[in-house]
């Protein structure tokens, strides 16, 4: 039995084992990177808040939130409107030469997490672009990705998209007044007293009309009350694209819309079968109900300090007398 199990068995338990090894060798590799990619991402992620080109101290506000007590420790920062808003990104990142469209690393980037490497991509192309309102949206969406199984782990990153889109409010409030000042006597457009709003008055009557007519068009295909089958989906997706493309419509939806509305096709057809699986149906739901607030947004119905203010559901009638009866 010993010489057995010494020249036999034990040999090829030995073998099997190695085997098994070499097998899942590469495996344990790309799991290795991929985490440590992550950890990397979510670091360099947390260093992209806006600083001040002439003054790195400088404590910028967030948006809705109050702001920062200034001392000279933390000096308010330089508002200036006639720089790029890209200028006041000082860091650059390793992450940037993996996720940006010249990356040669394709293989690497296809066995990461598809929805992570596409909010990062879209991000700096909106970067590239010089397209604040696409960095906002996406840098918005790296907000609540979930980064680990004990949770977002994500104050730093939202800290950094609450100040970004206060800078952009500022930059956008500088703008107008600059506007203003430089209209030689003409009277200027009296603008709202609630931040963001924007009236009929500032917005072309012939836009305004034309969004009127084609925004009713895409209205019932946002709405969503059960679930669907995925050639459902695949019908509905299909009617939106026709909605875009087939009638011309892409050209009237603001950015911030046509984010929103790109976000719904994505969930509606998927392009892998992991992201497939964790779409569930208050997902699309709420890029529907996303989707309609940023149409209300372009048509001066909702302003866009209102985009994250969930709308008051009222009792109906049966609701209210049984609370009265209680």
């Amino acid at each position: 039995m010993n010489v057995w199990l010494e020249t036999l068995i034990v040999p090829a338990l030995l073998a099997a084992v190695g085997s098994l090894l070499a097998f899942a060798w590469p495996a344990i590799q790309r799991s290795q990177r991929q985490q440590r990619f992550k950890a990397l991402l979510h670091r360099e992620l947390e260093e992209i808040g806006p600083t001040d080109p002439w003054s790195p101290k400088a404590q910028f506000r967030e948006y809705n939130r109050v702001e920062p007590e200034y001392d000279d420790e933390n000096p308010p920062p330089t508002i200036d409107a006639s720089i790029p808003w890209t200028r006041y990104l000082s860091r650059r990142f390793v992450h940037e030469r993996f996720l940006r469209p010249e990356s040669t690393d394709n293989e690497f980037l296809l066995s990461l997490d598809p929805e992570l490497v596409y909010f990062v991509s879209q991000l700096w192309m909106a970067y590239d672009s010089g397209n604040h309102t696409q960095w906002n949206y996406y840098l918005g969406e790296l907000t609540s990705y979930e980064w680990s199984l004990v949770g977002p782990k994500n104050a730093e990153i939202a800290k950094a998209y609450r100040q970004w889109r206060a800078l952009a409010e500022d930059l956008d409030s500088q703008r107008a007044k600059a506007g203003a000042d430089s209209n030689q006597g003409l009277p200027a457009v009296e603008s709202s007293p609630r931040s963001g709003w924007r009236t009929a008055d500032q917005i072309s009557a012939g836009l305004l009309t034309a969004r009127l007519g084609a925004y009713a068009g895409l209205l019932p295909l946002t709405e969503w009350s059960r679930d669907e089958e995925r050639a459902e989906r695949l019908i509905r997706h299909g009617k939106i694209r026709d909605w875009m493309y087939e009638k011309s419509n892409a050209l009237l939806l603001s950015g911030d819309a046509l984010a929103a509305e790109q976000y719904v096709e994505a969930l509606l057809k998927p392009e892998s079968a992991d992201l497939k699986e964790r779409i569930t149906d208050e997902t699309i739901k709420n890029a529907m109900s996303a989707l309609r607030t940023e149409l209300k947004i372009d048509l001066g119905v909702r302003s866009s300090s209102e985009r994250h203010v969930p709308l008051r559901r009222w009792p109906r009638s049966n609701e209210s007398d049984v609370q009265s009866t209680n």
